[in-house]
């Protein structure tokens, strides 16, 4: 009997000694941190009786010390596909029940693929959890997307009719992990299901410095309210570009920007020891397409903002105003403000425009109130068939604003700067 005894031990301590043991995430021990934001549905502790039923697939389903989280083991599911459309549905040995109200889901999972270097030997899979509500109908929530090669925690809020479903608790029935085409084994793990009620505290913070420059009419400040001031942006103009055709090594070589009426247009006159440029603003059909600009004798009017300008949210996405009335012009210094009621589908709104020209950089400040906007666009060049095109190493095509008060778009002088680049001696 102690003969077998012993042989028993041996065993057992030959087989722990065998067991891969992974390390938990550094951050978690870095933190001291042993177990998870709330009190967890399934902790992967163990899974007797868990089974594991497939369609188009193979797979098992076992608990693991291969990788490390919270407590001792986590599971470990093993699969792969046969044919098309295959699943994997991992299932307890009885649902478990969850007797509380929650509105809210979080699973921590070890992937096995990244998003920024896809693998096509290893498909990004999916993972729903299948609940039951208390009038026993299952409903899923789609908890995640694998790409990620690291312990990765899913966060889940229920939609306004789950939440009303789960209001008297419910039962967890299974999971399904689908898209698992590879023809060889692969492997996710996974650890601590929790269910819980978010609670959202008022959050406070201290006053901060206002902003470095003044906001548009009807823009927040957000919580730039004072006392003091930010020391940034340093000027009103931010980000503007030099006038790279003055010479600095000459103290007389200076330039003018002008500002003229031409029947219905405005225009903007750049004048330098470079040459003269001109922007002209005719108020047509209330975009951006209204804008042309020329090198004196070096070529065309073309025009470098096409399409361009505010796009009206619609129930089919951002659309580009279909109709536009120009409802007044208004010459304030050296600045042309347009105001036009505009309109796409059943979506209308009032834009403001205002134009100014800072060195060869025309200037587009653009408001627009109400939410109705999706999108401000910068447009494409037109009128010209071959351009040259600079590199913009601050990126970005277009600008966004949707849902905003008021909408800033500075970034429209780098844009109106580099397309005149194109066509003149910059």
């Amino acid at each position: 009997m102690l003969w077998l005894l012993i042989a028993l031990m041996l065993c057992s301590g030959l087989a722990l000694a065998q067991e891969t043991l992974g390390e938990r995430p550094y951050e978690m021990v870095w933190a001291g941190r042993t177990e998870d934001h709330h009190p967890p549905l399934i902790d992967f502790e163990d899974l007797s009786g868990w089974t594991v039923e497939t369609d188009n697939a193979e797979a098992t389903f076992e608990r693991s010390r291969e990788q490390q989280l919270f407590g001792d083991h986590v599971g470990k599911l093993t699969y792969r596909g046969t044919t098309a459309s295959p699943e994997v549905h991992i299932i307890p040995p009885e649902p478990i029940a969850i007797d509380r109200p929650f509105d809210a889901v979080t699973l921590w999972v070890y992937g096995n693929n990244w998003a920024f270097a896809r693998d096509t030997t290893t498909p990004q899979v999916s993972i729903d959890a299948v609940l039951e509500d208390s009038a026993g109908e299952e409903f899923t929530i789609n908890l995640t997307r694998v790409r990620w090669k690291e312990w990765f925690m899913p966060h889940r809020r229920l939609t306004p009719e789950q939440i009303e479903r789960v209001a008297d608790g419910a039962h967890f029935k299974r999971f399904i992990v689908r898209n698992g085409y590879n023809d060889t084994d692969r492997v996710i793990y996974l650890d601590s299901l929790v269910v819980f009620k978010e609670e959202f505290a008022p959050l406070e913070f201290e006053p901060r410095p206002m902003r470095g420059i003044e906001m548009f009419p009807g823009q927040s400040p957000g919580l730039n309210r004072g006392p003091g001031r930010l020391p940034f942006p340093t000027r009103e103009q931010t980000i503007l570009p030099p006038n790279l055709g003055q010479d600095p090594r000459n103290a007389n070589d200076d330039f003018s920007a002008e500002l003229a009426q031409d029947g219905d247009a405005w225009v903007f006159a750049y004048r330098g020891s470079d040459g003269t440029l001109t922007w002209r603003v005719t108020p047509e059909t209330g975009t951006w397409s209204d804008v042309s600009a020329q090198w004196q004798g070096r070529g065309d009017a073309f025009r470098p903002l096409v399409a361009g300008g505010v796009y009206l949210q619609t129930a089919d996405g951002p659309a580009m105003p279909d109709s536009a009335e120009l409802l007044g012009t208004e010459r304030d210094g050296d600045a042309v403000t347009m105001r036009w009621r505009v309109a796409a589908g059943e979506t209308e709104a009032e834009v403001q425009y205002t134009y100014r020209l800072w060195n060869k950089s025309l200037v587009i400040d653009t408001i627009c109130r109400g939410g109705d906007v999706a999108e401000v666009r910068y447009g494409h060049a037109g009128d010209q068939p071959v351009l040259r095109l600079p590199q913009h190493p601050a990126g970005g095509g277009r600008g966004r604003a949707a849902g905003c008060a008021a909408v800033r778009q500075r970034e429209h002088r780098l844009v109106s700067q580099q397309r005149i680049r194109a066509v003149g001696s910059q």
